[in-house]
């Protein structure tokens, strides 16, 4: 054992040492550095150090029930609290897609974009497909009278004899309809900003043009396709017409694209529409991502199987919708390497 000295006391600091042990705790070591960086630092290290302090939840502030909601506050406030990926993440769960009605939760490509939210069922008993229904009966020579007449897009006739499956009337008449409001899609969109603009629409501007006659589109799906497709303008008259900016052009591809994978069998080759929608494949690619379509590559000998032609974008690509849905992530930018100034 130790010897000690009677009346001597052991363990306890002297006043010195019990200074110097204050000068060494983890919150006077924290007081030294901010002191060094403000007198010393880099802008960018007080900074740096600004928003660390920001971040530091003292134990203040919890006190009481107050003190925790000004927390809160301050925190939904100051964006500085949160890191990239937390601020990414939070990003990706409130954006807005600009794409037709979905279900995350869809067990199958039919149920990701679900049909009856896409065409109403006003929009569908307006929509009339005998002659349609007959088309797809015709011979070769008659079906080439209506590309020469340019009575249907190309998309469509390339696509009758998917209308002519025996023993499934009702899928055909389901595929038949969805053709037809592709149709009607491509034609509305196709028109030019000039007849848009001048539509009768159903804010009452007092347009000129009736786009049931002019495009042959129902009344219904006219009406809905302005509601979603167009926004209204400022001012009285004309000024007042239908307008469409961006989102609302690629709105209108998005609805066609997915009537188109539906067509397709949720197995499409991109080629046909990139045509209707005079667009390079490329081009529509990223209109096919934010929808969640995957693309996939056809190797060359499925494309000389099917008569592709090489040379072409034509059979060299098959879009898919896996499941479950998954829509593209917002990223950080990646950070340049090197460099300097």
């Amino acid at each position: 054992m130790e010897p000690r000295v009677r009346g001597f006391e052991y363990g306890r600091p002297t006043d010195e040492e019990a200074e110097e042990e204050d000068k060494n705790t983890p919150e006077m070591q924290k007081i030294k550095r901010k002191m060094l960086t403000e007198a010393f630092g880099s802008q960018r290290s007080r900074l740096r150090a600004a928003r660390y302090e920001r971040g530091i939840i003292k134990e203040d502030d919890l006190a009481d029930m107050k003190g925790m909601e000004n927390l809160f506050k301050d925190a939904a406030e100051n964006e500085s609290l949160l890191t990239t990926e937390q601020a990414l993440a939070q990003a990706n769960s409130v954006v807005a897609r600009n794409v037709p009605p979905f279900d995350l939760n869809a067990k199958t490509p039919q149920a990701a974009y679900p049909l009856s939210k896409i065409i109403t069922s006003e929009e569908w008993e307006s929509m009339d497909v005998t002659e349609l229904q007959a088309a797809a009966k015709y011979t070769s020579s008659e079906v080439q009278a209506l590309r020469d007449e340019k009575v249907y897009p190309e998309f469509i006739l390339n696509r009758l004899k998917r209308l002519r499956v025996e023993g499934d009337k009702e899928g055909s008449e389901r595929r038949a309809h969805i053709l037809n409001y592709i149709q009607h899609l491509l034609a509305f969109n196709n028109a030019g900003h000039s007849m848009i603009r001048k539509a009768a629409d159903p804010w009452g501007s007092g347009g000129s043009v009736d786009l049931t006659e002019a495009l042959g589109i129902p009344g219904p799906i006219v009406t809905k396709f302005l509601s979603i497709f167009t926004s209204k303008g400022s001012g009285a008259g004309p000024q007042g017409g239908a307008k469409r900016n961006k989102e609302h052009v690629e709105l209108t591809i998005s609805y066609v694209l997915i009537l188109g994978l539906m067509a397709d069998d949720y197995q499409a080759d991109p080629f046909d529409l990139a045509s209707e929608l005079k667009m390079t494949v490329s081009e529509l690619r990223p209109h096919y991502e934010q929808l969640g379509c995957k693309f996939e590559a056809v190797k060359g000998e499925s494309r000389k199987m099917e008569g592709a032609n090489p040379n072409s974008a034509q059979g060299k690509w098959k879009v898919t919708l896996p499941i479950p849905l998954s829509f593209p992530k917002i990223r950080n930018a990646p950070k340049q390497r090197g460099g300097g100034r």
